[in-house]
């Protein structure tokens, strides 16, 4: 397990206060920023290349159209993925998952994939996820893998006992969380939007590592920190921020 006695920020799609979401630049920042774990997703392509993507949707991150799971790597790679930031970040491209992973390698950087799908490529995502856990270099830790889908991590833990895992939930409701209690999660990650620092402790209480995305002010850090919150997902705040 990588959780340990520290509280950990997490970049969220990198550092996506700073840089388009999901791309190299934004993870960079994090690297700059001396982070020393981002959280990105992951989505099919028509050809099944796994690539570095949240919405199953072109139009608010590109400057294309339509289903992301609807076209090729090829494709998807004409793309430009930083306009709609900043001018600064025009023709950065749409990354593949091999490329992020040797990106973090190179800058040290740990990993929180969340593996993203449509209904009829959910299956497909994973089992396109599998060879990457497979050739994981021995005694190198395994990425931090979430879904908000629980038959998605089943089938992550049944083929990879030793990976980590972290079930992804928006607002905290006992009665829908108590059975998943049983499960060997990592982390149940909530919503910051949607619970309470009740709610936290309420789940901390369990004996349940927490935590909570997107966590955007230093005082809402500070409290979630005291309350007992494990790790934070972040668009901005870094480690020089919180000391």
């Amino acid at each position: 397990m990588f959780l340990n006695d520290n509280a950990l920020i997490i970049g969220h799609r990198g550092l996506s206060a700073f840089a388009p979401e999901n791309t190299l630049p934004s993870f960079l920042k994090a690297a700059k920023e001396r982070l020393q774990w981002v959280e990105f997703d992951i989505r099919l392509t028509a050809d099944m290349k796994l690539v570095v993507f949240h919405d199953d949707t072109l139009e608010r991150t590109t400057n294309g159209e339509g289903l992301v799971s609807k076209k090729t790597l090829s494709e998807l790679r004409l793309l430009d993925a930083g306009s709609w930031f900043a001018p600064a970040f025009q023709n950065t491209n749409v990354s593949t998952l091999d490329e992020v992973l040797l990106f973090l390698e190179a800058h040290n950087l740990q990993a929180n994939i969340e593996i993203k799908s449509t209904p009829e490529q959910a299956e497909s995502t994973v089992e396109a996820f599998f060879p990457y856990l497979q050739r994981w270099p021995r005694g190198k830790p395994y990425p931090f893998v979430s879904s908000f889908d629980h038959k998605t991590l089943a089938h992550c833990r049944h083929s990879f006992p030793q990976l980590p895992i972290g079930y992804l939930v928006e607002k905290i409701n006992r009665e829908e969380i108590e059975p998943l209690l049983d499960d060997p999660f990592c982390s149940i990650n909530c919503s910051n939007e949607h619970n309470t620092l009740d709610d936290y402790q309420t789940l901390i209480q369990t004996g349940t590592p927490v935590f909570v995305y997107t966590v955007n002010k230093l005082d809402d850090a500070r409290k979630l920190f005291a309350a007992g919150v494990q790790g934070l997902f972040t668009d901005c705040l870094t480690p020089s921020l919180l000391r």
